[in-house]
């Protein structure tokens, strides 16, 4: 797979987004064609570990709500649980990266196939 930065670019990535990349290629020590593939395969795959922090993030909420007490206190501690859980994934995972990772690599094998 041949990936260039024109080609991040035209995807929608931005020039910043491109040079975090970079440098995340330069550190893993391969060709930057070998590298993007293999970075954006990951990022790829941790879109879905976000998506299940995500969705981890929301069962203790849920099981609050379904319950038949009424503790204000302890639906108020998990909102705060969850908008913290929300951050660090989002700033651990970057999710945006991902995102757009994952919308690379499905738009490119389609034209590929």
């Amino acid at each position: 797979m041949d990936i260039t930065d024109k080609s991040l670019t035209e995807a929608g990535f931005t020039i910043k987004e491109i040079s975090v990349i970079k440098r995340a290629a330069v550190t893993e020590k391969t060709k930057t064609a070998v590298a993007y593939d293999v970075i954006l395969k990951d990022l790829s795959k941790r879109f879905w570990g976000g998506v299940i922090c995500y969705g981890i993030s929301f069962i203790p909420l849920i099981l609050i709500l379904l319950s038949r007490s009424s503790a204000d206190d302890s639906v108020s501690i998990n909102v705060v649980v969850m908008v913290f859980i929300w951050v660090v994934t989002y700033y651990v995972i970057p999710m945006k990266l991902a995102i757009k990772a994952r919308r690379y690599l499905k738009n490119y094998a389609t034209r590929q196939s």
